[in-house]
């Protein structure tokens, strides 16, 4: 309960729209430079109304399993599999303590992995 009532006060402390803001353009980062890599297809509109600050890609010919599994073994970077609905990727959250220095190292693990086809 201790640690809530901190999260509550550091999100009020920066403010909503502020959070919202960055990962809004984060997301936006991150879609635009995955859509760059060949083979990747980014599932999550690129509009930034429709996105939030989650974005979703599948590497072609991999499952969500294969990619997770690769970027958290070789990589230590958490993604949330997608396998529902006939999708096949994963989702990743750009969130407030999210740095860009970790988005990029996440685009070169993704495009050393859609190179390599795990």
């Amino acid at each position: 309960w201790i640690g809530f009532g901190v999260a509550v006060d550091f999100h009020n402390a920066i403010g909503t729209e502020a959070i919202e803001a960055r990962g809004a353009t984060m997301a936006e980062y991150l879609k635009t430079r995955l859509a760059r890599i060949p083979g990747v297809a980014v599932l999550t509109p690129m509009n930034r109304r429709l996105s939030a600050s989650m974005v979703s890609f599948g590497i072609g010919g991999m499952t969500s399993g294969d990619i997770g599994g690769a970027l958290m073994q070789r990589y230590s970077i958490a993604t949330r599999g997608l396998h529902e609905g006939g999708y096949h990727g994963t989702r990743v959250s750009c969130a407030i303590h999210n740095t860009y220095e970790e988005l990029d190292r996440l685009l070169e693990a993704v495009a050393e992995i859609t190179r390599n086809r795990v």
